[in-house]
């Protein structure tokens, strides 16, 4: 065996040696850079911490100095001289400080409406919030209650009381409620936040008649409101009155919204293929009033158009049930529809609604066959007698556009018979009055 010469072991292991503390030295520098970045990091967010702390301190101090009656903000209930949101830069930093001022009515006296002086105290409360220093955004709050030197003072308002559930009757708490009033004198302008039981109680809230616009809200939620007579003739939550020592309580529903892929497409003989540029008119079933003919108004009845591939996508849809139908002027019909219509909207619910069109006849039934429980069958023979003529058709498979459908076509004005049957189901004849393009919904039994 040939032996290595000595002086190449030893330049071999100093190339080793270097690679290795070329290593850990690269090691220490990317930690030593990480710890100098997060050192950096820290001392900047703990400056604009104490920053804050010093603004909102200032904003405590200043309030507590003003006379119990000036202790509020503008526009708000109580109204006072301090700006409900201001911003303020230190150090090249802006901080936004929002101020909130409400009348608290203890529980050791009774409360509104028992409590004819529910102005016990005040409550402030100052939120200082800042951005891009550190990762990501801060704040910090501080809160302090204020009382009256003397003894308590009729208000001469009445108490607001506001409630926010979700459509299981579950509170919803830290909504959005904005209260704005802008004929009262001084106008009110305000936004709070539910407690953990989805209520915001208001005592010395300003006397008026039905001049309180009020709306719930909340991030990826739903909203809801009130309405006035100039945007509804007879809204059913009417803009809202407050009376002297009374108690005007009213409430809100509001829940996760959801989100709609709509695609339209071709018929069964067609493969459903893609259709684009197609218009539905989309309707809910829940109205913010009347008209002064009576006639309802819905809060959503909107017209909406696929794009060029043929689809187009819904967001923050109310849960509700919704009822799709082509517009007037296009030149097509529904001939089947999955999942089936009036389309059922969970609240945080993920739906692809795919909707198939034919040509429009001047006379057509779509029909629909379902069990007891409203599921589509699949695979009905259904047979359509008008007169002499009789046409078969067979209703749409399972995970096709028309799943449970079957659409006639090439017929005429008047009555007709429907004889459906399938496999484990009872044969219906159901008679049908044909007039334009009619929809018919057919109960199979078991």
């Amino acid at each position: 065996m040939q032996e290595v010469p000595a002086r190449e072991l030893k330049s071999g292991e100093v190339y080793i040696g270097v690679l290795i503390a070329l290593g850990i030295f690269v090691m220490l520098s990317q930690a030593i850079v990480f710890l100098s970045g997060t050192a950096y990091e820290l001392i900047g967010f703990n400056r604009a911490r104490i920053n804050a702390q010093l603004l909102a301190s200032e904003k405590i101090e200043l309030l507590r100095n003003l006379s119990f009656d000036d202790v509020g903000t503008v526009g708000g209930l109580p109204p006072g001289p301090i700006a409900q949101q201001e911003v303020i830069i230190q150090n090249g930093l802006p901080y936004t400080i929002r101020t909130s001022v409400i009348y608290i009515d203890d529980v050791f006296d009774d409360q509104s409406p028992d409590d004819l002086t529910p102005n016990d105290y005040k409550r402030a409360r100052v939120e200082v919030s800042w951005s891009g220093v550190g990762r990501g955004s801060a704040r910090i709050v501080m809160a302090t209650d204020i009382v009256p030197r003397g003894i308590e003072q009729t208000l001469g308002g009445g108490t607001l009381s506001i409630l926010v559930f979700d459509s299981n009757g579950l509170p919803v708490p830290q909504a959005d409620v904005t209260i704005a009033a802008p004929t009262t004198v001084p106008p009110v302008n305000i936004t709070m936040q539910t407690n953990d039981n989805g209520r915001i109680v208001l005592p010395g809230a300003i006397a008026c008649s039905s001049c309180y616009r009020i709306t719930a809200s909340k991030s990826g939620y739903s909203a809801d409101r009130t309405y006035g007579v100039s945007e509804v003739a007879n809204p059913t939550k009417p803009d809202l009155s407050v009376l002297v020592s009374l108690l005007t309580e009213t409430s809100f529903v509001i829940d996760r919204v959801a989100t709609i892929t709509l695609s339209s497409t071709d018929t069964r003989e067609n493969n459903f293929t893609l259709l684009p540029n197609q218009a539905f008119t989309m309707r809910g079933t829940k109205i913010i009033g009347t008209t002064s003919l009576d006639v309802p108004v819905y809060k959503y009845n909107q017209t909406v158009t696929t794009n060029s591939q043929g689809m187009i996508t819904l967001n923050n849809i109310d849960w509700d049930n919704y009822t799709v139908s082509v517009a007037t002027a296009s030149a097509r019909t529904i001939s089947g529809s999955n999942p089936i219509l009036p389309l059922v909207v969970a609240p945080n619910q993920t739906i692809n609604l795919s909707i198939s069109l034919a040509p429009k006849p001047t006379f057509s039934v779509l029909s629909l066959f379902t069990d007891a429980a409203n599921n589509p069958i699949a695979s009905v023979s259904a047979r359509l007698v008008q007169g002499s003529v009789e046409t078969t058709v067979s209703s749409g498979l399972i995970g096709t556009v028309d799943y449970g459908h079957a659409f006639f076509s090439g017929l005429t004005n008047g009555s007709a018979t429907i004889e459906a049957s399938v496999s484990g189901y009872q044969t219906v004849t159901t008679p049908v009055n044909i007039t334009g393009n009619t929809f018919e919904h057919i109960i199979l039994n078991q």
